[in-house]
């Protein structure tokens, strides 16, 4: 500990060791400096560190890790490159195992504080995939080039060739697009990818400030006539309105065996194989104590089946 006694609330910049106890919603390992709750960025359970303090509110603060004393036998090396800077996945330097027991902890402390109900959680199924999975992706445009915005940083533009929680079609996609569009002008500021549960079709929603510029189009055209894989461009406009650019608007997927229509906004699931998962148990739960219910709500789903 430096610079603060061990029961006061450390002020901004100070440096203390901290024992990491829990993670929160966010990933961030939860640490007590005497009853000051701190939230360390990038530190796991059991893992003692020295940290920084960044942010100082009334009840609790944000640190980041200078040194670590001890490390968690959970700790894992991220698999992407630029997890360290860009982010976006704070829990892929934890061991999956421990991340599933990590999350299952937390939903346990949710429905205890919120609902007031003791639920025991049954252990997570995990997806068959922890990378490569998801159906729907955004990346932020800057200079022609694909990335993310920093989470530690909002304002910082993290450039990337892909990022691994998609199919690589998704970024390459994305990377074609923005780079026939080149540097010059701000629009696209975002592009979203959509992509078929197989991997066979995608769309792409663009969006940005100002008018849309004629070179979309053209990029749209060709892109769509060198890469078969992609359906259409669609610029969106807000509240839920776009113009199509070039191809179609969406496509038909199927989902849990039902077809289910992908357009550029609503929601589905994200992870289609872990979608298919939480299907089966459903028509299993459905299916299980005689005879079925004669109405079931789908409620918080998007589109149903989602």
């Amino acid at each position: 500990m430096t610079g603060t006694a061990r029961g006061a609330a450390p002020d901004e910049g100070a440096r203390v060791e901290l024992r990491v106890t829990d993670v929160n919603a966010s990933g961030e390992g939860v640490a007590r400096h005497g009853s000051f709750v701190l939230f360390v960025r990038d530190a796991w359970p059991g893992e003692r560190v020295m940290a920084r303090i960044v942010r100082r509110r009334r009840s609790y603060g944000e640190a980041v890790v200078e040194s670590r004393l001890e490390a968690s036998p959970d700790r894992v090396a991220p698999p992407c490159p630029h997890q360290p800077e860009c982010g976006g996945c704070p829990m892929m330097t934890l061991a999956p195992p421990a991340a599933l027991r990590a999350k299952a902890k937390r939903a346990a402390e949710v429905l205890r504080r919120l609902a007031g109900v003791a639920i025991p959680i049954e252990p997570v199924i995990a997806s068959p995939a922890s990378l490569e999975y998801r159906n729907r992706i955004a990346f932020a445009v800057r200079g022609g080039r694909i990335g993310f915005h920093a989470a530690r940083d909002p304002a910082r533009f993290v450039p990337v060739e892909r990022c691994l929680l998609a199919p690589p079609e998704a970024s390459l996609l994305a990377r074609r697009f923005a780079g026939r569009l080149g540097a010059a002008g701000s629009w696209p500021a975002r592009l979203e990818l959509r992509g078929a549960s197989d991997g066979s079709r995608w769309l792409i929603a663009a969006s940005g400030p100002g008018p849309v510029p004629a070179a979309a189009r053209t990029a749209a055209r060709e892109l769509i006539a060198a890469r078969p894989e992609l359906c259409g461009v669609v610029a969106l406009r807000g509240a839920g309105r776009y113009s199509v650019l070039a191809g179609t608007d969406g496509f038909v997927d199927r989902a849990g065996g039902l077809p289910l229509r992908v357009g550029p906004t609503g929601f589905v699931q994200v992870n289609p194989a872990a979608a298919r998962l939480l299907y089966a148990l459903v028509a299993e739960g459905l299916g299980s104590g005689g005879a079925p219910p004669r109405r079931v709500l789908d409620l918080y789903a998007g589109a149903g089946l989602a």
